[in-house]
Formats: C-alpha cells, sequence, structure tokens
C-alpha cells in the first residue's frame, strides 16, 4: 500500500513539476486552481517526450532522474524566490511569485463550478476504478500486452530493443508515449496490475478537468464549460476503462488545445503547447492522425479566416512538436525502416493505395439507431452512442444555432465546433469513405464535439426568453439534467461497472489457474512453456522470455528437451516456476502434451504447486 501512495504522490509531482518548467515564461493564470491544474496536465505531454530523450541520449529513463528533472526549475525558483529582498529585487520574481498561492479560497461562482468539475471527476474516476478492478485479470488482450512493455521500460529503464525481437506489439516500434509513463511510475511499484488499471482510470478522469479549462478559454464562457464537462462525463461514447495508449494520447487534446487558446494572450504558449502536441505524435497513431488531420486544421482554418490572421504562433507550436515527435520516429525509421518502422502503424497515404489509415481489420457500419440509443451491452474498447435525450439536445442545439446565424459568425469557437461535429461524424461512418482514422474508435471524438455543441444549445435554452421570464431557469436544467444522466449516464455506468472478459485463454480453467498466480510473491519469476508471458506478467510476475533470445528460441524447441534438461535451461535463468497451460495441447496434442508432463514430473526436478484442469503451475527446485 506504501508503494502505491507514494507512487501517486509521484505522478502528480512529476507532471506538475514538469509542467511548471514549460509555462515557466508564458503568462501564468491569475485562477490559482487554472493555472497549477493546467501544469499538470501539460507536464504530462512533457514526460513521454522527456523519456523519449533520455532514451535517445542513452541515459536511463529513471524515476529517481526524471524527479530531479521535474523539480530542478521550481525548486531552481524557490532558492530564488527565498532570496531577500535587499540583496536584488529584481531576482525576487521566482517560485512565489510565480506559485501565487491564495491564503484563502472565496466562494464565488468560478470556483463553485470548478467545485462541480471535481465532484465530476469523483464521480468518473470512482466508475472506472469500480470496473478495472472488478476483474482480478487485466480485460480484453492489448492491456496484457502494454504490461509487458511497461514492465520491459520499468526493468531495463529504456524501451529500446534488438530489432530482430517481437517482444510484443505495444513495444518499438510502436509510439511509446504510454508506455513511458507506465513504466516510469511501475518502477516505484510492485505491481504492473494495479500500476494500469489505477493511473488508466486517473488519466481519463483527468482528461475532464483539463476538458473544462480548455472550453472555458475556448467558448471565452464558464457555464458553458460547465455544461459541456457534464455532457462528456455521462456520454457514453466518451472513453471506456479499457487500457489503451489512446487514453493519454487523447487526454493530451485538451492541454495542447488549451495552451494554443492562451497564445493570443502570450507567444510563450507556444512552447507549452508543443510538449503536448508531440507527445500525441508518440502515442498512439490515430488519434494523433485525427488531431493532425482534423481537429488542427479546422482550428486553425476557423480561427485563420474568421480572425483574419496567419496564427503563425500556432504553426510554431506545430513545428516544434513535430520536431520533438521526430526524435522518437527518426531513429524508429533508421532502425527498422520505413515498412517496419512507421508503416505498420501508420497509413498508405504515402504510397496511394485505398487503404483506410489506421485499420482495426474490421468494418463496422452505423445506423441512426446507433447514434441515438445508449445500448446496456457495448462495446469495450470504445463504446458507441449518445442516448435518446443527448441525440435529440444535439440536433436541437444545430438548429438553435444556425437560427442566430448572426451569432454564428461572429463566434470562431462555434464555427470550429460544428466543423469537428461534423468531421467526426463522418469519420464514425468512414467505413463507407475511402479515407478515415480508425473509425470504430472514432465515437470518443466525436463526442468532444457533441458535448461543446450541445452546451451551446442547452445554455441558448436556460438563457432564452421564454425560460428566464418564467424564472424557470433551475426548474428547466434540473429536468435535463436527469434526464441526461438517466439515458446517458446510466448506461454508461452500467458498461464500465461490469466485469469485462480477456483474451488469449484456451478455457475457463486455464483462466482460474492464471489468476491464482496472485498468491505467489509479487514479481516471482514465472514462465510459460507453450504461451507468450504477457498474461504471466500482467498477473505481476517476472518474465524475460519475451525479449531472451534463448528463451525464445527454448520455448520452440521445447518437446525435443529432455525434462532435465528443460530444468537447466530454468534454472540457469533464474526462473523460481513454470506453467504447462492449454496452449500446450493446443499446440501438441493432448497424448504429446500429457507425456512430456508426465517426463517432467519423474525428473524430481519440479514439484506441483497449483493445477487446474486448463493449467499446472510447477516450482523448480
Amino acid at each position: 500500500m506504501y508503494d502505491k501512495l507514494v507512487t501517486v504522490v509521484l505522478f502528480f509531482v512529476y507532471s506538475w513539476g514538469l509542467g511548471y518548467a514549460v509555462t515557466r515564461f508564458a503568462k501564468p493564470s491569475k485562477d490559482f486552481f487554472e493555472r497549477n491544474i493546467m501544469r499538470i496536465g501539460l507536464g504530462l505531454g512533457v514526460l513521454p517526450i522527456l523519456g523519449v530523450l533520455l532514451n535517445l541520449l542513452h541515459i536511463a529513463i529513471d524515476w529517481r532522474i526524471i524527479f530531479f528533472l521535474s523539480l530542478a526549475v521550481p525548486a531552481y525558483d524557490f532558492v530564488r524566490g527565498s532570496e531577500p529582498e535587499g540583496k536584488d529585487k529584481k531576482k525576487k520574481a521566482g517560485f512565489l511569485k510565480n506559485l501565487r498561492i491564495s491564503p484563502r479560497i472565496r466562494l464565488t461562482k468560478p470556483s463553485l463550478y470548478i467545485a462541480l468539475v471535481a465532484l465530476m471527476f469523483a464521480f468518473t474516476f470512482f466508475m472506472y476504478l469500480n470496473g478495472s478492478f472488478a476483474a482480478p485479470w487485466l480485460e480484453n488482450g492489448d492491456p496484457w500486452e502494454y504490461a509487458t512493455t511497461a514492465k520491459h521500460i520499468a526493468m531495463y529503464r529504456t524501451f529500446s530493443k534488438p530489432a530482430d525481437i517481437y517482444a510484443a506489439h505495444y513495444m518499438e516500434p510502436y509510439p511509446m508515449g504510454y508506455n513511458i509513463i507506465m513504466g516510469v511510475l511501475h518502477q516505484t511499484t510492485q505491481s504492473i496490475n494495479w500500476t494500469l488499471k489505477f493511473f488508466n482510470s486517473l488519466l481519463i478522469s483527468l482528461s475532464l478537468v483539463f476538458f473544462y479549462f480548455f472550453v472555458r478559454r475556448f467558448t471565452r464562457n464558464k457555464e458553458k464549460a460547465l455544461i459541456a464537462t457534464f455532457i462528456l462525463t455521462i456520454i457514453p461514447c466518451y472513453k471506456s476503462h479499457f487500457i489503451f495508449s489512446e487514453v493519454l494520447a487523447q487526454m493530451l487534446f485538451f492541454p495542447a488545445l488549451y495552451a494554443i487558446e492562451r497564445l493570443s494572450e502570450d507567444k510563450a504558449w507556444a512552447f507549452a503547447a508543443a510538449f503536448p502536441i508531440g507527445a500525441i505524435l508518440i502515442t498512439q497513431w490515430s488519434t494523433a492522425g485525427l488531431f493532425a488531420f482534423v481537429f488542427m486544421p479546422i482550428y486553425f482554418l476557423g480561427r485563420a479566416i474568421m480572425n483574419r490572421d496567419l496564427q503563425k504562433w500556432l504553426l510554431v507550436a506545430g513545428l516544434i512538436g513535430s520536431l520533438l515527435a521526430l526524435a522518437y520516429w527518426g531513429p524508429m525509421v533508421a532502425k527498422y525502416g520505413w515498412e517496419g518502422g512507421v508503416k505498420p502503424y501508420g497509413s498508405s497515404f504515402a504510397d496511394g493505395s485505398s487503404e483506410k489509415f489506421y485499420k482495426t481489420g474490421t468494418e463496422v457500419y452505423y445506423s441512426l439507431a446507433d447514434f441515438v440509443q445508449a445500448p446496456i451491452v457495448n462495446k469495450i474498447d470504445n463504446p458507441t452512442g449518445l442516448g435518446p435525450i443527448l441525440f435529440f439536445l444535439t440536433v436541437v442545439s444545430v438548429v438553435l444555432i444556425f437560427l442566430r446565424y448572426k451569432t454564428l459568425f461572429k463566434s470562431p469557437w462555434l464555427v470550429i465546433s460544428l466543423l469537428w461535429l461534423l468531421a467526426n461524424a463522418a469519420n464514425v461512418n468512414g467505413d463507407r469513405l475511402p479515407i478515415a482514422f480508425n473509425p470504430h474508435r472514432g465515437w470518443s471524438f466525436l463526442a468532444i464535439a457533441v458535448a461543446i455543441v450541445a452546451a451551446q444549445g442547452m445554455y441558448m435554452i436556460l438563457t432564452s426568453r421564454v425560460v428566464t421570464k418564467e424564472n424557470a431557469a433551475l426548474v428547466v436544467a434540473l429536468i435535463l439534467v436527469v434526464a441526461l444522466a438517466y439515458s446517458s449516464g446510466y448506461p454508461k455506468y452500467r458498461i464500465n461497472t461490469v466485469p469485462w472478459p480477456t483474451h488469449y485463454f484456451t478455457s475457463v480453467e486455464e483462466i482460474q489457474g492464471y489468476m491464482w498466480l496472485v498468491n505467489l510473491p509479487k514479481n516471482s519469476r514465472v514462465t510459460s512453456l507453450c504461451k507468450d508471458d504477457h498474461k504471466v506478467i500482467g498477473m505481476d510476475m517476472v518474465s524475460t522470455a519475451q525479449w531472451d533470445p534463448q528463451m525464445l528460441e527454448f520455448k520452440k524447441q521445447f518437446m525435443n528437451y529432455t525434462g532435465e534438461q528443460i530444468y537447466s535451461v530454468l534454472k540457469g535463468k533464474g526462473y523460481e516456476y513454470t506453467i504447462f497451460d492449454g496452449s500446450c495441447t493446443t499446440s501438441f496434442g493432448v497424448d504429446e502434451a500429457n507425456k512430456k508432463l508426465d517426463e517432467i514430473g519423474q525428473t524430481r526436478m519440479f514439484s506441483l504447486v497449483h493445477s487446474t484442469a486448463g493449467m499446472v503451475l510447477l516450482k523448480v527446485l
């Protein structure tokens, strides 16, 4: 428990300290909460970039180094800010002025709104944690391979591996941003299973808070920002607790867009914006594609045309962010080549073929009902649907906005939001189009646009003459909130709090056997003879077999080894336990598998620890 608490504290120290550093020369917000919360968001964009730069320089991605670097600038400013005034008044600015800690917090409307956002965060975090820990396993298939990648970074303080070893789908050359953060956090915890579940849930929940501060700047309206955050909280298609790198990449949209919004006040925000932009580009491909080719071009053109401004500092931020991302992708192309390094995770735009950008392998054609409904049974990796009340509110909002078209063309943010809505609705239906950015996972990006547009419509309803004349704004607001919470929020809660299944097992009995591993001391050395060790690692054991060439070759040939030779290899590699499971019978047949298991047992070099009908756990004596 102690290690978990320390790691949570370190998470906020890393992110806040790095965010403080990149915003040091930018004009700070006068709002204490906004200033420091957004430092956390921006710092989460710095951490993956920092990991890449350390790796590039052959410096360990070690939590102690990151801890030191994250506190270096705040500590320097603290020392400067603590100097006696008489020594040099000009040097007094430093840390204390930059931090601006208020002696008391007044109950004002903005602080009340932040408190409500905090409640939404708390509710969401509880929901995702509850669902994530509803089962002992890692749900679906992808999280097992994230566990392997994060474990590798935690053990070796690097994400580099030999180019000829596959190890896991989410190891290099796959974008490393998410894995760097999880690998660093796992260095101070004993459990990779807990690290992934807890911090994945935390990242999703924090995205709501970052979204609020972005929309508050974007719309210049606190009420609209609050409504939009509520809608994003309850909309079913905005994120499940599924462990996937898209969680970090999409969360970074909001710190990046927030910093871009601040460019109108101070050009120094271009430097701060560059880090989350760069981090998005090294975290998850289809999310990077949506950001670079959908969200940002619409934002840029909307601002440039309607404000009659070239937005050159936005271009500067994008250029710096791209250069930071190149620190990862350049070495990947050099090491693996274009075909092996970038193209498998990207699109075929470069060669002009008709493949979709980052396809999932399955095509889904959605109907109107898929948008209207909020099903209780939904997809694990990306739920669908808005809910009937929210869908109706979104349609009404679009109509109301166009009825006041004179206001529309005076509000660049509104035009941008409508175009985001149109583009993302098209992307969700991208399997009907020649170009798309992973339509299956496009729903959560559609949710961003829906939240902003529907918030504008709800605000227009609540401030309309009919409602205000009757002093009915509060009653109407309560009715809408309850209706939205019931029709959209309840299905979302149900989906995210029930246990989800897992993949890559041959039977329920095999799953039960692997789940028993929690009874062993954490980080015991365990390997499966017939299966990859993603599941072993995901259940908080240690195996290096995924990247050990000798172990990889041994697993291919072990049926040709005698029982004594198997013992010799495992003992020589330091393994304490080995597993014989259903994959052995699938690969070699029941008779051959049982024969080999009997041979191993007769050596008396192994002892039975636990068994089910689908798995046998042996101790290497």
